[in-house]
């Protein structure tokens, strides 16, 4: 977080080590502009003492917008807009939009599917008996999205998180 050219004494101080893209490592460097970014306007947010959604917003388009004048520092000095992150975080979104209306989709088959079986009164009937089996394969089905969708981002990734 702090640069150890110009804090050496934090270069193993547990809470000053910070995960950051090699990219965006090179692009903050040693600069370091206040020790009070959010008075000053510029420098860096501690994310273990800010809550970032205050400062940033994220558009459906993959673009990062800085709420705060210290966001806006960060943006700019890190480059957070670049294309290849905002095609990720775009596609990160559009993933997360598809599943989202698929998960909706399944649930109202599902539904539906109770619906029809609720309604069937002969346990031995055709219908009743084919709806069951595609209840079972309606199940199944959202549980393997379910599955595919959790190993697709597990980890680094929170589903919830779209940064």
């Amino acid at each position: 977080y702090r640069p150890k050219s110009r804090f050496p004494h934090l270069i193993c101080d547990y809470s000053n080590l910070l995960y950051a893209c090699g990219v965006c490592n090179v692009y903050k460097g040693d600069d370091w502009p206040s020790d009070d970014p959010l008075e000053d306007g510029q420098g860096y947010l501690d994310p273990c003492e800010h809550d970032f959604d205050d400062h940033f917003r994220f558009q459906d388009d993959g673009i990062i917008c800085g709420l705060s004048p210290v966001a806006k520092y960060m943006i700019e000095r890190l480059h957070l807009n670049r294309s290849q992150i905002v095609r990720q975080r775009y596609k990160r979104y559009k993933d997360q939009t598809d599943y989202e209306l698929h998960l909706a989709n399944y649930d109202a088959a599902i539904a539906l599917a109770q619906q029809a079986i609720a309604s069937c009164c002969d346990t031995e009937d055709e219908t009743r008996k084919e709806l069951v089996a595609t209840f079972q394969r309606l199940n199944q089905a959202k549980k393997e999205l379910l599955s595919k969708w959790e190993s697709r981002w597990d980890p680094p990734y929170d589903v919830d998180d779209l940064r």
